[in-house]
């Protein structure tokens, strides 16, 4: 198996705010390591992780909601990190999500 890094930003995710019922656009970022045969399984098994993790897991398909991958590197066993589920999250500015040519997205 091979290993694998991603630099993850994800943007305009409705959610609550912590600790009221109100919700907004929210957006966050991620680090990810992944074993895998190949960097498409890889990014493949990230998505997946990232639609099931708990606080994402109820946003609606359609939501505007989108995922980008800044960077996804094949990396060394020993640069490998340990897993984890912790995103870090940001309130998004009233304009909505801010664009970026250079990241591959996609909606969630």
């Amino acid at each position: 198996m091979k290993h694998f890094r991603f630099f993850l930003e994800g943007e305009n995710f409705p959610l609550p705010q912590e600790g009221s019922d109100v919700v907004v656009d929210m957006g966050w970022f991620a680090t990810r390591w992944v074993q895998a045969t190949t960097l498409d399984a890889a990014m493949a098994k990230v998505m997946s992780d990232i639609r099931r993790h708990t606080r994402l897991a109820a946003v609606p398909s359609g939501s505007g909601a989108i995922v980008s991958v800044h960077e996804a590197r094949r990396i060394n066993a020993g640069q490998a990190g340990a897993h984890r589920e912790a995103l870090s999250f940001y309130r998004m500015p009233p304009s909505g999500p801010k664009q970026n040519e250079s990241a591959a997205s996609a909606s969630i």
